[in-house]
Order: structure tokens, then C-alpha cells, then sequence
């Protein structure tokens, strides 16, 4: 059975996660953690995206942000993947 489809609107917050294959650490080490910060911050000036939080704990990964637009079209922008 399908999931629902998700509500999305302008200027919602959303609450992103990831996690690891077979719950495997995402991050190897910090320079990884730098790494997503990075990435992170150049979406959010990318697409006008503002952070409301994060947590770069493994296995999941966290962020809280505000879009302009919807939060999938918003993950595109910044990040030039598909999510599924």
C-alpha cells in the first residue's frame, strides 16, 4: 500500500532525517560531519532555506528548515537529488 502523500506548503518547517544502510553510521569521521555542514549551509544559501536546527549524530542525521517553497522541491534545489 502507497503512503499517503505528504502536506506540503510554502514557508512550512520540516524536519529532514537520513539514515544508514542497515543502520550504518552516515558519517566515517568529523571531516565527514564538516563535510555535511558545509553542503548544508551552501543549500540553504542556494535556495533560501533557513535552518532552525540540526544534529549530526549518527546513524541519523537531522535538520529542521523553514522553505519558501515545498519541502521536496526544496531538497532538489539545494541538493540536485531525487529523494524517493
Amino acid at each position: 500500500m502507497p503512503r499517503k502523500i505528504r502536506v506540503q506548503y510554502p514557508g512550512a518547517i520540516y524536519h529532514v532525517t537520513s539514515r544508514g544502510d542497515r543502520g550504518e553510521d552516515v558519517f566515517l569521521d568529523d571531516v565527514d560531519r564538516q563535510d555535511f555542514l558545509k553542503t548544508l549551509a551552501e543549500a540553504c544559501q542556494k535556495t533560501g532555506w533557513q535552518l532552525h536546527a540540526y544534529e549530526c549524530q549518527s546513524p541519523a542525521p537531522r535538520v529542521d528548515a523553514k522553505s519558501r517553497s515545498g519541502c521536496w522541491h526544496a531538497i532538489r534545489e539545494g541538493s540536485g537529488a531525487k529523494p524517493n
